[in-house]
C-alpha cells in the first residue's frame, strides 16, 4: 500500500491528449479557469491516484490481503486504474460515456478493463460482493440517493464499508463552477444562475443536488448502514482546500485546530467544503 512515488506513476501521455482533446473548446463555453481546472484535475488523478482513499484503507481496514473495491460513479476511471496497478481488485461503474476514457489509461498501463457502463440505481453485481464501495464527490449528482444507498448496501459484504464524500451544503462556494452561494439556492434557481453566469451552456442540465449530512445519515441508516465516523482529520481537507481556494482565514482556523488537537471536521460550518462519512454493513 505504501509504494514509492515512482511506483505510483502511470504512463499518461495518450491519456493527457485525450483529456485535452475532450475539453478543447470548453473555455469558450465555461471560461479558462474551469477548463484548466478540469484538465489538470483529470491528469493529476491519473498520475497520483487518490491518496485520501489510500489513507482510509490503511487506517480503517489495516490493509487486508485481498479487497474487492467498487468505485461508484468512477467518471474517467483514474482511481480504478491506480488501484488496479497497485494490486487492488477495483471495479468502476458510471452511467456516463466518459467511463470509456478510462480504457485508454488502462490500456497504457497493461491493465485489464474493469469498467462497466451502467445504471447505479440497479448495480449489475451479485449481493455481498464488495469489501469496500467508494464514492468520491458523486452523491451530489444523484437525484435519488435513497435508492442508490439501498443498492450499495446490497452489494457490500457483511462487515464491509462504504466511504462516502460529498459537498458540504453549508460551504458557500460551489466546487463545480467556483461560484459563490450556489449551494444555498434552490435547485431550479441554481440552474438558472450558473447558466446566467455562463458556467453551464443553456442546453446543459444542472445535475448538482446539495444533500445535508443528516439526511444522508438517515437514508443510509434506513438502508441498513451504521455510521463508523467522520473522516478525515484536519490535515486532509485543509490541504485540499488550499489547492482549490487560497483563504487565509481558513488556514488560520486549521492551524489553531491542529494546535489544540481538535478535529473540526466533526463540526459542519463554512470552513469545510466536503463531508466525509464512513458507513458499515453489520
Amino acid at each position: 500500500m505504501n509504494g514509492s512515488t515512482v511506483e505510483r506513476q502511470l504512463s499518461t501521455v495518450e491519456f493527457e491528449n485525450v483529456v485535452k482533446h475532450v475539453f478543447r473548446g470548453s473555455a469558450e463555453s465555461y471560461g479558462d479557469e474551469l477548463t484548466a481546472f478540469w484538465i489538470n484535475d483529470h491528469i493529476k488523478k491519473a498520475r497520483d491516484g487518490c491518496h485520501e482513499f489510500d489513507a482510509l484503507l490503511e487506517e480503517k481496514l489495516q490493509e487486508p490481503p485481498s479487497l474487492d473495491v467498487l468505485d461508484l460513479c468512477c467518471g474517467w476511471g483514474e482511481f480504478v486504474v491506480n488501484f488496479r496497478k497497485r494490486g487492488i481488485k477495483c471495479y468502476g461503474i458510471d452511467i456516463s460515456d466518459t467511463i470509456y476514457h478510462g480504457l485508454v489509461l488502462a490500456r497504457e498501463n497493461s491493465i485489464p478493463s474493469s469498467f462497466i457502463n451502467g445504471d447505479v440505481y440497479s448495480l449489475p453485481f451479485k449481493s455481498d460482493f464488495f469489501d469496500v464501495v467508494y464514492s468520491f464527490s458523486a452523491l451530489e449528482h444523484i437525484e435519488r440517493p435513497q435508492e442508490l444507498l439501498k443498492q450499495i448496501y446490497r452489494v457490500i459484504k457483511p462487515g464491509g464499508s462504504l466511504f462516502l464524500t460529498f459537498p458540504n451544503p453549508l460551504y458557500p462556494i460551489d466546487g463545480h463552477t467556483f461560484l459563490w452561494f450556489v449551494p444555498y439556492l434552490p435547485h431550479r434557481l441554481a440552474e438558472k444562475y450558473v447558466k446566467l453566469r455562463k458556467k453551464r451552456r443553456a442546453t446543459d442540465h444542472w445535475d448538482v443536488w446539495y444533500h445535508k449530512r443528516r439526511h444522508v445519515n438517515t437514508w443510509a441508516k434506513r438502508a441498513g448502514f451504521t455510521e463508523i465516523g467522520v473522516y478525515p482529520p484536519n490535515r486532509f481537507w485543509g490541504r485540499r482546500s488550499r489547492q482549490m481556494h487560497q483563504f487565509t482565514i481558513k488556514h488560520f482556523i486549521l492551524k489553531i485546530a491542529d494546535f489544540f488537537n481538535i478535529n473540526i471536521s466533526k463540526y459542519w460550518n463554512i470552513t469545510s467544503d466536503m463531508i466525509f462519512l464512513i458507513m458499515a454493513k453489520s
